[in-house]
């Protein structure tokens, strides 16, 4: 049974979206919506990995093991919580394979890889992948495939993920 959205989540996950989702941006903020899918992130990575020097192939390791460490701290979450996604028309692949909102995977997903990244690359290149983060995160609410408290929730969830990533690696 899926738990209720709180009524005070309800009102930004709407109008935030309907100044966002005009017609010029809906494909600037599709693009970037996108940017976090699980599937570039893991075939990247495993790429880097296959073809990298010792050194790369030993990041790419790490943050390969951090890419599953988050979506099984993910998956878990969402099975447990069971909170629907918001209405809307845009995603109709997340809401099919996925119906549940929160934690956001892909804001987890991001803050992940920025920790993770971080470590190796530093000022400001980790800091530009927050930036990231957060900006993939925000179109994901404004495209109503989540709402606000689901980013945040993701965003919680990666930097523990990826903190434990580095703390076991």
């Amino acid at each position: 049974m899926s738990r209720p959205v709180p009524r005070s989540e309800t009102p930004p996950a709407r109008a935030f979206p309907r100044a966002m989702r005009k017609r010029g941006k809906r494909i600037p903020l599709s693009l970037l919506a996108r940017t976090g899918d699980s599937w570039i992130w893991f075939l990247g990575t495993g790429l880097v990995w296959l073809v990298g020097n010792p050194e790369w192939k030993s990041r790419a390791a790490r943050l390969l093991l951090g890419l599953v460490l988050t979506a099984g701290a993910v998956f878990v979450i969402k099975i447990l919580v069971k909170r629907r996604r918001p209405d809307g028309d845009w995603g109709g692949v997340y809401r099919k394979i996925d119906p549940y909102s929160f934690p956001s995977g892909h804001a987890a997903r991001a803050v992940a890889v920025a920790v993770i990244a971080w470590s190796w690359a530093g000022w400001p290149a980790g800091a530009l992948l927050l930036v990231w983060a957060l900006a993939m995160s925000l179109a994901r609410v404004a495209l109503r495939v989540h709402f606000p408290s689901d980013a945040v929730g993701g965003a919680l969830v990666g930097a523990a993920a990826g903190f434990l990533t580095l703390w076991v690696s």
